[in-house]
């Protein structure tokens, strides 16, 4: 178990209070709102962290699409009937590893094996894709369990059963696992979802061991894309993002006129929080309804320009969406959130 000297530092204790400051309000001063954003953006977040793994998610998504168009295009041969699949690497398992020495394990397994002439062939044949890290503490032998998702591009010379054993002879000589496991993609969204999902699955865990998680990927790297076809990809999709983005016309500011009954908003000056309006809108309250709507306007204004681009917690939108609805304002997406920590 973790003694309170492992946490010197008292890192988890910094990381408390700035969850604990997460916030988004809007303020009035003479009638006039204002939004304010003072989001945490930590992985342990629960707000923030799927805000960030919807945006991971998004781009994922994008470079499917972009790959999916270049192999239409290229008319490969294939040998097998899957473009994309499932890759899941271990480690063994080591009673007397912590936490922090299980993923630096890890990581250096990974390391290796992308600078090895093997891997580095299979890149020049096509293989690209995304990692992110998984931690699960097994309670009975008392040890934590890294394993590494990965959604991959199977290369067009390549078959599933190859290069499943490819990447087995190459991933052991590095000091992995014996144990991998690939598998040919049915479902592109869950595949996503796999491989964009959270650190640790469960609030089950003492606080010692969460303590623990949370100090051992303090500044690790616990999502990334790889290889070169899969690193132009995102490239392309974010040009194509930004095009559309720029061409995009903002809907006028919400009107402060009840269009049924004529009542005019009117807020107190003071600060008030997404989840208080989001009460008095329960109760048909105009003023309340408006802020919010006005709240969703501004977000869309400052996503449409990227110099004061904000981040938008997926708990506001939420909050927010579930009262305009009622009002005829088209819903924007929400990102359900589970499991603990994103893979940021």
């Amino acid at each position: 178990m973790l003694k309170a000297a492992d946490d010197a530092h008292g890192y988890s204790t910094k990381l408390a209070r700035q969850l604990s400051r997460c916030d988004e309000h809007i303020s009035v001063e003479k009638g006039e709102l204002k939004a304010h954003y003072s989001l945490c953006r930590s992985r342990w977040c629960p707000v923030c962290a799927a805000k960030k793994r919807k945006e991971q998610r998004q781009m994922i998504n994008g470079i499917l699409t972009v790959r999916t168009d270049e192999r239409a295009k290229t008319k490969s041969t294939l040998k097998h009937k899957k473009l994309f699949g499932l890759l899941t690497l271990t480690i063994p398992a080591r009673k007397e590893r912590s936490c922090a020495d299980s993923l630096a394990y890890l990581d250096r397994c990974w390391k290796r094996t992308t600078k090895t002439r093997e891997y580095k062939r299979l890149v020049d044949d096509g293989f690209a894709g995304c990692w992110s890290r998984e931690v699960e503490y097994n309670a009975a032998s008392g040890w934590y369990h890294f394993h590494q998702h990965a959604l991959v591009e199977i290369p067009p010379n390549w078959s599933l059963q190859d290069l499943r054993d490819e990447i087995r002879s190459v991933w052991m000589k590095c000091g992995g696992g014996k144990i991998i496991n690939l598998k040919g993609v049915d479902n592109e969204f869950g595949a996503i979802m796999e491989t964009t999902k959270y650190i640790t699955k469960d609030l089950t865990k003492s606080d010692d061991q969460l303590i623990e998680i949370i100090n051992a990927v303090k500044g690790r790297r616990m999502f990334s894309v790889f290889g070169k076809l899969w690193k132009e990809a995102r490239k392309q999709n974010e040009a194509k993002l930004s095009e559309t983005e720029a061409g995009l016309t903002l809907p006028e500011e919400p009107s402060r006129i009840n269009p049924k009954t004529g009542e005019i908003a009117q807020l107190n000056d003071g600060e008030y929080s997404i989840i208080e309006l989001a009460e008095r809108a329960k109760r048909n309250d105009w003023s309340a309804i408006w802020a919010l709507r006005w709240f969703r306007w501004k977000q869309a204004d400052n996503a449409r320009q990227e110099a004061i681009r904000v981040q938008t917690s997926a708990l506001a939108w939420r909050l927010i969406n579930d009262f305009l609805d009622q009002a005829g304002v088209a819903s924007r997406d929400s990102t359900s959130q589970s499991g603990i920590g994103g893979v940021a």
